[in-house]
């Protein structure tokens, strides 16, 4: 598969084909997943790169789990970490398409890589999709509906500012400056009466 993929240009088409040769690991992945003591596996690994690529989210926090529990190590191909690797493509790929990663996928992935080492700019990136995905949910708030969130509008508005704040403190440069003084004012404003 892999030297399949060699011959494909097209990152899109690359996508695509992963997404379809996949599933052919899927009973690989189970008994990988299930082995005690975990062992070191290239498959597994590849997988999760894989699983990331084709934003099938499930699957890549359930294997960024056992790969960063175990402390295994991704293909020497892959010149990142596990832990960099979820953090930075998760990120990444929710700054790139906003509705594209749901932000419990973002939240579960800052848990699994918060004892992990990595450049604060990743990290920094991981807070900010957090915090830009709880600012889209605060400007999309509406009161009337039977589902909101507990704490309203405040507790979306205090969240993004928390995780902006966070991403501005580990990366100066982060492009956040004008979110967080937005979300500064919007908060004074639901806090008067």
């Amino acid at each position: 598969d892999l030297a399949t993929l060699r011959t494909i240009q097209s990152v899109e088409r690359k996508i695509v084909a992963k997404a379809g040769m996949i599933g052919r690991y899927r009973a690989w992945l189970a008994g990988a997943l299930a082995a005690n003591p975990p062992v070191q596996d290239d498959i597994v690994g590849t997988m999760l790169v894989w699983a990331i690529d084709i934003a099938d989210w499930p699957l890549a926090l359930e294997l960024g789990d056992h790969v960063l529990a175990a402390r295994l190590a991704l293909p020497e191909r892959y010149k990142r970490g596990a832990a960099v690797l979820l953090a930075e493509e998760g990120a990444e790929s929710a700054l790139r398409v906003r509705a594209g990663v749901p932000r419990a996928v973002l939240e579960e992935t800052l848990a699994l890589t918060a004892d992990h080492d990595m450049p604060d700019q990743v990290r920094a990136k991981l807070h900010k999709a957090i915090g830009l995905a709880f600012q889209a949910e605060a400007e999309a708030f509406d009161p009337e509906a039977e589902s909101q969130r507990a704490g309203g509008k405040r507790a979306l508005v205090d969240a993004a500012l928390t995780h902006l704040t966070r991403a501005l403190e580990l990366d100066g440069s982060a492009g956040v400056k004008k979110a967080v003084e937005r979300l500064t004012a919007d908060l004074k404003k639901l806090s008067s009466p």
